[in-house]
């Protein structure tokens, strides 16, 4: 296709709801403003770099920011944005969010830009954090958050929206199961597929285990990567949970410094003589030094570490 040579006119389409622009920059679209009023949903992708150049310009209308009363979904996937700004304020009716294969680092505050959002799509970018629900803004009530294909290690903070029914955050890096799901009651739809913890055998049990009990409730549903839960699976979520216990990993390769730091921890005692375990399973015996006896010398196990005194 040639380059675009020209402006593109929206004057001839007052009446029009949806509208798509691709690979049209946002600078070369006049009367987008007059659209604004009634415009329920657009598509653009392609050519967006910054957000504020349609929302809050128009694109080449170049007028003064206002609200966009009746858009309810604006995808912008497929394009070139690094960065949310407060454009996203005046979209006072938005309900779906699609900000997918951007170039997105941080959204983590985009929820107190666009509080009423239901769907938030923001896979394939490069987001470390998943974004905080500000509690001032009273209950969440975001449904669907998808991010897929991201730079997810850890998801502090999901546990803040209960209102969350379809979770995507496969192709990620997160090690440990989120225990935090323990605190999501409404969840339908869980993926996590090709996550590092995921490669361990029992992933699905541990994930199991953390659900909260109302999903042992016969009429109950829940989908975990693409899989329903089974009858036999409800059977085994724990009424009651030890709230002390650590957050369980399902994948921990093993470290010669959290080896020593196990033993080291079980050998401190006061007493003449001690048994500890390592955590290769080799049973280690401390005798207490002799008095006395400055020059004296002892064998260590090749995993025990010596207690300074």
């Amino acid at each position: 296709a040639g380059t675009l040579q020209g402006n593109v006119f929206l004057y001839p389409f007052q009446h029009v709801v949806c509208l798509e622009l691709k690979k049209i920059p946002p600078h070369m679209v006049s009367g987008l403003s007059i659209l604004r009023p009634q415009l329920e949903t657009l598509i653009c992708s392609q050519s967006v770099t910054k957000i504020e150049d349609l929302i809050s310009d128009c694109g080449g209308d170049s007028v003064q920011p206002e609200k966009w009363p009746r858009l309810k979904s604006l995808f912008l996937a497929h394009n070139f944005i690094e960065r949310i700004d407060q454009s996203l304020k005046y979209l006072i009716a938005l309900e779906v969010l699609d900000l997918s294969h951007n170039r997105l680092q941080d959204c983590s505050k985009i929820l107190e830009i666009v509080p009423h959002v239901k769907h938030l799509n923001l896979s394939s970018n490069q987001l470390r954090n998943v974004p905080i629900w500000p509690e001032y803004k009273g209950p969440c009530r975001l449904f669907t958050l998808k991010m897929r294909q991201n730079c997810l290690e850890e998801v502090t903070g999901i546990e803040i929206m209960k209102s969350i029914e379809e979770l995507d955050l496969s192709d990620n890096f997160i090690t440990l199961i989120p225990e935090q799901i323990r605190y999501m009651p409404t969840i339908k739809r869980l993926s996590f597929a090709r996550n590092p913890f995921t490669y361990a055998t029992n992933y699905r049990q541990q994930i199991i285990y953390n659900l909260p009990y109302v999903f042992s409730q016969e009429a109950r549903e829940l989908l975990i990567d693409d899989q329903q839960l089974t009858s036999k699976e409800k059977q085994r979520i724990p009424r009651n949970r030890n709230r002390q216990q650590p957050l369980v990993s399902a994948f921990r390769p093993y470290s010669p410094s959290s080896s020593a730091q196990n033993t080291t921890t079980s050998e401190s005692t006061t007493e003449p003589e001690s048994i500890a375990t390592n955590s290769s399973g080799t049973v280690v015996v401390k005798r207490r030094r002799p008095k006395n006896r400055p020059g004296s010398l002892r064998t260590l196990d090749a995993d025990e570490t010596p207690t300074e005194h």
